[in-house]
């Protein structure tokens, strides 16, 4: 009777034990998980008006900064290597249809009317008019059909957007059939080299929008020209021009000399493809997240544009000047708010701040973060980082 009850007092501390630790581990993990949230939301900073415009959807968006993310391929959250997630651009269909056009008139007149300043030409501007459903579980490639205004329309609303919260809030749907704002859809890219680094522009202070402000990487405005080349499709001609003219200075080039300059440029890189569609709230436009993976380090992509420029297809871009920021500079400036860089041709070190950030350079350099840290191996160098996630670099993929 004894050695029963020595067994069963055993027995139940045992279990109070595997219990307790059980217990323990489960608590262990929820605090984790509660400083990961909290943590991911201080380095997401999200804007009060994205962040109450995204709520209103009732989904679960993302929201970065200034950017909502909208949706994004279902491999970015996943192992794939990075040469594969996202779609290539000639996966993606892009359509302008001939009747595709819209006036925006009541538009205008909330805010009297065409802005005065601007300057001719008037020149064609493309807005995104309605996409198909893209699902986190989904295989399907995603197909966008644009619409046509006018600089002036787009233009006279764009500088009225950021300062007006009240016309936003009247005018701008996260459906691309309901939102009444005038929209320029481009390209907003990340160019990652070799060696771990992001290419960054620091952008000039005379032009249009968010003069000297950091972008990560870049900016394009997708075109009508992009729908009238023969044998390949506009996205994957938006993706061809766009890496031409602000990797390489080549402004305004000709569909030839774009197609000529594309069979160097497409043996400097690993892949590229689009990542995602995301909003930006301040301005109400949607714009496409694209990613393109350089083969080659920040000093041969210096040697390579001397080349080009020497052969006379490449030229120094007149919107702002390039730097590049190092692996481990990308986790201060997400944890600290502060960083450093340095020029690409100049090597000279230039302090960057998130605040002085273009408004959705933070979601890229987010958006980034993830999908290298989800693709992680426990059995390489690592480290945590403020996005809970273990991040680290491996070219070889």
């Amino acid at each position: 009777m004894t050695d029963w009850r020595s067994f069963l007092k055993w027995t139940a501390a045992a279990v109070v034990v595997i219990v307790a630790n059980h217990a323990f581990k489960i608590y262990g993990e929820r605090k984790f998980r509660a400083k990961t949230r909290l943590e991911t939301r201080r380095v997401m900073r999200p804007d009060p008006e994205a962040e109450s415009l995204a709520r209103a959807t009732n989904l679960s968006l993302s929201v970065v900064g200034n950017a909502i993310e909208l949706f994004v391929h279902p491999n970015l959250n996943t192992l794939k290597p990075l040469t594969r997630i996202g779609w290539a651009p000639n996966e993606v269909t892009f359509a302008l249809p001939p009747t595709g056009a819209r006036t925006f008139a009541n538009v205008l007149k909330l805010i009297g009317g065409i802005d005065t300043s601007l300057r001719p030409p008037n020149g064609t501007k493309l807005g995104l008019a309605r996409t198909s459903f893209v699902s986190f579980d989904s295989d399907e490639y995603p197909q966008f059909e644009f619409y046509a205004t006018d600089y002036f329309t787009q233009q006279s609303v764009y500088r009225a957007m950021p300062h007006n919260p009240t016309l936003r809030r009247q005018l701008t749907s996260l459906d691309p059939e309901i939102n009444q704002v005038p929209n320029a859809i481009g390209l907003q890219a990340v160019v990652l080299f070799s060696t771990g680094a992001v290419l960054c522009m620091l952008r000039h202070r005379d032009i249009d929008a968010e003069r000297e402000r950091w972008s990560i990487s870049f900016e394009e405005q997708l075109k009508d020209i992009d729908f009238t080349v023969p044998n390949i499709g506009a996205a994957e001609y938006l993706f061809r021009r766009a890496f031409i003219e602000e990797v390489f200075g080549s402004k305004g080039p000709s569909v030839a000399k774009v197609l000529e300059a594309w069979n160097t440029c497409k043996q400097l890189l690993f892949s590229y493809r689009l990542w995602g569609l995301f909003f930006e709230e301040k301005v109400a436009h949607f714009q496409l997240l694209g990613f393109y993976w350089l083969n080659i380090s920040p000093a041969e992509l210096v040697s390579r544009h001397d080349d080009a420029k020497a052969q006379g297809w490449a030229g120094i871009d007149l919107e702002g000047r390039l730097f590049v920021l190092e692996r481990d500079q990308i986790d201060l400036l997400l944890t600290e708010g502060i960083a450093r860089l340095t020029g690409l041709y100049d090597g000279v070190a230039q302090p960057i701040r998130v605040e002085h950030l273009h408004r959705t350079s933070l979601y890229r350099l987010w958006r980034l973060q993830l999908s290298l840290g989800r693709r992680a191996s426990r059995d390489l160098s690592e480290k945590m980082t403020t996005l809970g996630l273990r991040t680290t670099y491996r070219p070889e993929d």
